[in-house]
């Protein structure tokens, strides 16, 4: 018998990398032909739900004070998105353009893309992904009963922000003894005489990494949704008085089966996630976010520049960003009211901030508490 020598021991053939064309000439070309036609279509420039109105809740994402002021006096971007950047904001927004015939068709009552007045709380508006809306009369789903076309005060037709015709529809409660049908609406409108929301939906794309840390327990605990997401959310339901507020994720990769499969049943979870909220039980961040949005305005009006004073249940209150860095660990401090330093550690809000150069130019200010404007 003969007897195999055990080669276990000896290296491994290594293999020569591959790595890709210091000169492409494809990817160039078609990247951007892309990005010429996303700046022709108007995609950099998609206005504010309300534009009069300088707060826009897809800003409660930006906890650091500075930059939220920098956003409500419409500064100057120093530092604005790459095209790399905005690759990979466009590819959420394809999925949610994608999503917006399903959540047109959908019933009982959801409707996309609606337009919120967050005043008087808020100077500002919304636009919210999904909303349901029963009737005032007989708090039923309100349903689609008629559509039409929409045309502008010269017969011409509406179109939305990517060329396509607008239809205007009305809703009824379709109770025989109802109360009475909604006005004309366009897709972003509602009838508050008719009908009242009762359940908001923020939806997001996230990528796979994100969806991971978020949704399972992979490597810590999970996450759940960003809170600026949550705080998005939450503002739009309050100002509509509705108590449900949905966080919904849908991730542009999946997680293996064995993954999905540790949390949920459904198949659905290798790229779904949702998480349930009282807007209620929210008052104490709903109410904290009006005031400080009050306060960037008033300083904003005064012309008072803010410290990089950090506003996220992560951070200790009163933490402030101390040398904004171009990665993801800015250093931050957070002191008592002696001065002595309480906590610090790194975040990573400056290396994705459109004013980091002006906010390093600018310096430090006073922190908020210290305003008295």
């Amino acid at each position: 018998m003969v007897v195999k020598k055990n080669l276990a021991d000896l290296p491994k053939a290594s293999k020569p990398a591959r790595l890709p064309s210091k000169n492409p000439v494809v990817v160039n070309t078609v990247a951007n032909a892309w990005f010429a036609q996303l700046v022709e279509s108007g995609y950099l420039d998609f206005p504010a739900a309300i534009p009069e109105l300088p707060y826009r809740a897809s800003s409660a994402g930006t906890r650091c004070d500075r930059a939220a002021w920098y956003a409500l006096t419409k500064a100057d971007e120093t530092n604005p998105d790459t095209i790399a950047d905005l690759w990979r904001m466009h590819l959420g927004s394809m999925v949610h353009e994608g999503l917006g015939p399903v959540l047109a068709s959908l019933s009982w009552g959801w409707r996309p893309e609606i337009t919120v007045d967050l005043r008087p709380g808020v100077q500002g508006s919304a636009h919210v992904d999904l909303v349901q809306f029963h009737s005032i009369a007989n708090d039923a789903p309100m349903l689609k009963v008629a559509s039409r076309p929409a045309i502008n005060a010269d017969g011409d037709p509406v179109l939305d922000r990517w060329g396509k015709p607008v239809m205007e529809h009305q809703y009824s409660d379709c109770i025989d003894d109802g109360g009475p049908a909604t006005r004309w609406l366009r897709p972003d409108e509602f009838d508050a005489d008719v009908e009242r929301a009762v359940h908001v939906v923020e939806v997001k794309t996230v990528g796979g990494y994100s969806f991971k840390m978020k949704a399972t327990n992979f490597q810590s605990p999970a996450e759940g949704p960003s809170f600026g997401h949550i705080l998005q959310g939450a503002l739009a339901a309050h100002a509509l008085g509705c108590e449900k507020l949905s966080v919904a994720y849908f991730s542009m990769e999946l997680l293996s089966p064995g993954m999905a499969g540790s949390f949920a049943d459904d198949e659905l979870a290798r790229f779904t996630a949702e998480w349930h909220f009282s807007v209620s039980k929210m008052q104490p961040i709903i109410e904290a976010e009006h005031a400080r949005i009050a306060r960037l305005l008033r300083m904003a009006e005064a012309g008072v520049l803010p410290a990089r004073e950090i506003n996220d249940q992560d951070y200790p209150v009163g933490a402030q960003i101390t040398i904004p860095q171009n990665n993801s660990k800015s250093p931050w401090r957070s002191t008592d009211d002696q001065g002595n330093v309480t906590g610090g550690g790194t975040c990573w809000f400056c290396g994705y901030c459109r004013f980091r150069d002006r906010c390093i130019a600018d310096g430090d200010a006073l922190a908020g508490d210290d305003v008295t404007i």
